[in-house]
């Protein structure tokens, strides 16, 4: 009776080990496009340090007209700058004309790194979008997606941003 009534006990020890255990999260494939912010934040690796914010806010029609800067967690931390507003890949230096170029700005050792049509490289997905409206009305909506950037200082130096997701949303 000890024997079985010890078995039992083992068993149901066993039992709730393994039903306490916690699911890992899944992990983020940038390749796969598949980006799990389900609420304003931005998430990605500087150097293959993860950095994590809960604020990533749309900027449209400043300084241009029609386009956006997406600011990651601020204009003084990461900004995709010169956007459309379409879903889809734009790279560094595309753009319709030299004023409209899509380009990073990230500060970092108290400078500014860039990707642009002269350094760098950045390339940039929009997979969910909102509505941009009139200069007066602004944003309507969100805008979720991926990047990953080489950005450069005017030394030479340069940093690796990558596994980026955002899910912005207006000022």
């Amino acid at each position: 009776m000890n024997k079985l009534l010890l078995m039992v006990a083992g068993l149901i020890f066993a039992f709730f080990s393994f039903a306490c255990e916690e699911e890992e999260p899944p992990v983020y494939d940038p390749t796969s496009g598949n980006n799990t912010l389900t609420s304003e934040g931005c998430r990605y690796k500087v150097d293959g340090v993860l950095q994590e914010h809960d604020i990533a806010k749309i900027q449209a029609h400043n300084p241009v007209e029609d386009y956006l800067i997406l600011t990651l967690p601020s204009p003084i931390d990461l900004q995709l700058r010169m956007l459309e507003n379409k879903t889809g890949t734009q790279h560094a230096g595309e753009g319709e004309s030299q004023y409209r170029l899509v380009d990073v700005w990230y500060f970092a050792n108290e400078m500014w790194y860039y990707a642009n049509e002269d350094v760098g490289e950045a390339k940039i997905t929009l997979t969910d979008i909102g509505t941009l409206n009139s200069p007066a009305e602004g944003y309507d909506g969100f805008i979720k997606g991926t990047f990953s950037a080489t950005v450069v200082n005017e030394a030479g130096d340069s940093i690796e941003i990558t596994d980026g997701v955002f899910y912005c949303s207006p000022l």
